[in-house]
């Protein structure tokens, strides 16, 4: 399993979602990923956010930095978080952050570079 099931909670405006999920103790990501204490990947968390956010909005662009990327707990199996989504078209900015009543885990953004394209080797 790579992705967990999300319901969509909020969904405020055309730029901001608002997903609920437990992280599945069945994710690939936790094998290795330390064997005496199992703990979600950072790269996985920024893989997510850009997955769902492809999902939910229109972003036109390609991956070009990360920015203000912290971590603040580590998310470990079975954890329930929200991750919030808010999509600033205007800079291709995405925004996100991952959340739950008790702590914030991680939060960042993810900067798109417009009128590029992603090229293959044929």
């Amino acid at each position: 399993m790579l992705l967990p099931e999300v319901t969509l909670i909020q969904s405020e405006t055309d730029t901001v979602r608002v997903f609920s999920f437990n992280v599945p103790k069945e994710l690939e990501y936790f094998k290795g990923h330390f064997p005496t204490l199992p703990v979600l990947p950072g790269v996985v968390q920024v893989h997510w956010a850009m997955h769902f956010a492809n999902q939910q909005f229109s972003i036109d662009g390609v991956f070009s930095q990360l920015d203000n990327l912290k971590f603040h707990a580590v998310i470990l199996p079975e954890t329930q978080l929200e991750l919030t989504l808010q999509w600033h078209a205007d800079t291709s900015c995405l925004d996100f952050t991952y959340r739950n009543a008790h702590k914030k885990y991680s939060a960042g953004r993810v900067v798109f570079h417009q009128g590029m394209t992603e090229t293959h080797a044929v």
